[in-house]
């Protein structure tokens, strides 16, 4: 795939031969897959007449603004690659795009002629590019989600060091993540990391502080030498893995420097190491995961704190504001009424919770019945007072035959009683008994009204049998 030095040589290609130039014909390829967004024919007719301004770059993307309207962006995918008649191509070492006098060349998915009769393409054989049309392409996807550029906005050393010690993930798969460094490859990462001698596995928060520094300038080091020869492998010292990475198996060189090459899988890539110069650190890491669990704790710990304090907070005030409606006292006997009574049963039958007279009925206390063959009703009377010969209230709640069990009892009514001061009256909150649901006629009822209703029909059809005759 093409990294950061071949679309910037890409750019840089543009910007020597078309930048100022007016387009004067377009030719686009009618494949949806390349041609994002807009269909090949309106993307011609916007680009004829329109003039290049400028040929800007971040991460792997490169786009074209004109002197109006929208900008051309162009992602060069796994062999994407600019040519231009005459001039050449683009730089990349897995992909060759033809400049002889064959035109347009194969692959050829947008083809550009200007106004001093230069022609330019843009190939891609796998279809994995994309050309797309979009106004202020810095502000919008896929450009506005990219991190940093090594080129363009590297940050300083106390910054890098910094940003590895928030991430636990391999070192590789991190510079691979275009959010985090944008325009890192997979060839710019392994020569990185060799030259740094760091190995592709070390959690990034666990690389020592003089890796880091030799991390940082490694990548300045790499990309900015790759982009002065606009990724032409062939200026790039000799000394470089980029020389010997390639390949895997009998194909793969096997040495570099003296040193044997290993091919491993990192972040999902292939990678090329030097295990005796790039040497996995285990006790950092497990030093690094430590921190990083007892710090994960710590943090959790706090934010349970503050959800316990925060609740708590609003706990009293919500109390502090439903006291000045209500009487504590009212409050207070609501809270044990709703919390005495329990979940209601399916049953049949019927009995008393009290022997006092029921009085208007009110709300009921407790949860609202579920699937019962009655009908609950939650009265307040007062309650009598206090004497020798006066029942306990928990002897009253199981008082009455039709009380099978202590269990049935509870189930049926609640009895929950709060005293106040002495100059409080004492009040009693009953549940009072389900009433019982009609039974069934028997069988034998239903016999005879069905016969009746036989004696009926038969009369009535006499009778207009009369009428008719």
């Amino acid at each position: 795939m093409p990294e950061l030095p071949e679309v910037e040589g890409a750019r840089r290609l543009a910007e020597r031969n078309v930048v100022g130039k007016t387009i004067t014909a377009a030719t686009i390829a009618d494949d949806e897959k390349v041609i994002a967004g807009i269909s090949h024919t309106d993307l011609e007719q916007a680009l004829i007449g329109r003039t290049l301004k400028a040929a800007k770059r971040r991460g792997k993307q490169m786009w074209w603004d004109f002197d109006s309207g929208p900008s051309l962006l162009l992602h060069f995918g796994m062999t994407g690659g600019l040519v231009i008649r005459g001039v050449g191509a683009a730089h990349y070492k897995s992909q060759c795009i033809t400049t002889d006098d064959a035109w347009p060349p194969r692959f050829c998915k947008l083809e550009l002629a200007f106004d001093d009769g230069t022609l330019l393409a843009f190939c891609d054989s796998r279809r994995f590019a994309k050309v797309r049309f979009l106004a202020q392409p810095e502000s919008v996807l896929p450009i506005s989600a990219l991190g940093w550029d090594p080129m363009l906005d590297m940050p300083p050393l106390d910054a890098f060091a910094v940003l590895l010690t928030a991430h636990r993930r391999a070192i590789k798969a991190l510079l691979l993540d275009q959010s985090f460094s944008a325009g890192v490859g997979n060839w710019v990462a392994d020569e990185v990391l060799y030259q740094s001698r760091v190995h592709p596995e070390q959690p990034a928060n666990s690389i020592p502080a003089d890796k880091v520094a030799a991390l940082h300038r490694a990548l300045v080091h790499v990309v900015q030498l790759a982009c002065e020869v606009e990724a032409d492998y062939r200026q790039f010292p000799a000394d470089w893995l980029f020389h010997f990475r390639w390949g895997k198996g009998k194909a793969a060189k096997s040495s570099v420097g003296g040193n044997g090459i290993e091919h491993i899988t990192v972040g999902g890539r292939t990678s090329a190491i030097v295990p005796a110069l790039q040497k996995l650190d285990k006790a950092a890491a497990a030093a690094a995961a430590a921190a990083a669990a007892a710090g994960k704790k710590a943090a959790s710990t706090g934010r349970t704190a503050s959800k316990k304090a925060s609740g708590a907070a609003k706990k009293a005030v919500k109390r502090e504001d439903e006291g000045q409606g209500d009487d504590e006292e009212d409050v207070q006997v609501a809270v044990v009424a709703a919390a005495a009574l329990p979940a209601p049963r399916k049953r049949r039958g019927k009995a008393a919770a009290s022997d006092a007279p029921a009085p208007e009925p009110i709300e009921a206390a407790g949860p609202a019945p579920c699937k019962r063959r009655g009908k609950a009703v939650a009265v307040v009377v007062p309650a009598p007072e206090p004497t020798a010969a006066a029942p306990e209230p928990a002897a009253a709640a199981r008082s009455g035959k039709r009380f099978r069990s202590g269990r049935q009892a509870a189930a049926d009514a609640a009895l929950v009683a709060t005293t106040g001061d002495d100059d409080v009256a004492t009040e009693v909150v009953v549940a009072v008994k389900l009433e019982a649901p009609k039974r069934k006629a028997p069988p034998s009822a239903n016999a005879a009204a069905a016969a009746a209703g036989m004696v009926k029909a038969e009369t009535q059809g006499r009778v207009l049998r009369a009428r008719k005759s």
